[in-house]
């Protein structure tokens, strides 16, 4: 569900970009909006998914026999990974926001290149 939230939030943003050129400052703070938005969304997912996690843990442990602070150990290992793994994209989306930046810009110079010789 996270992956097909991110791809999709990841493919919206380049076309927005490839469709609607702007110039670098504001294809780069639409980026950060969007950012911005996504990660409110995984907050609030994370969010739900604690207070979720959080109410079964001692149901969990009863039935199971682990001890609640395993699983609450278990669970900040988890949460650890997915923060790593959040700002790892993160920067993984601004890094891909200015290589496709370059692109748009080096395509339109070529276009008006190619206007002024014919």
């Amino acid at each position: 569900m996270l992956a097909n939230f991110l791809g999709g939030l990841a493919a919206g943003v380049t076309l927005g970009i490839l469709v609607a050129p702007r110039s670098g400052k504001e294809t780069r703070e639409q980026i950060a909006a969007k950012a911005k938005q996504a990660e409110a969304s995984m907050k609030e997912m994370v969010a739900n998914t604690k207070a979720s996690w959080y109410a079964a843990k001692d149901q969990v442990s009863d039935t199971t026999g682990v001890l609640a602070s395993e699983v609450d150990d278990f669970i900040q290992h988890i949460l650890n990974q997915g923060k790593a793994w959040w700002y790892g994209t993160k920067a993984d989306a601004y890094e891909l926001a200015d290589e496709i930046e370059e692109k748009v810009q080096k395509a339109g110079t070529k276009a008006k290149a190619a206007l002024k010789d014919s």
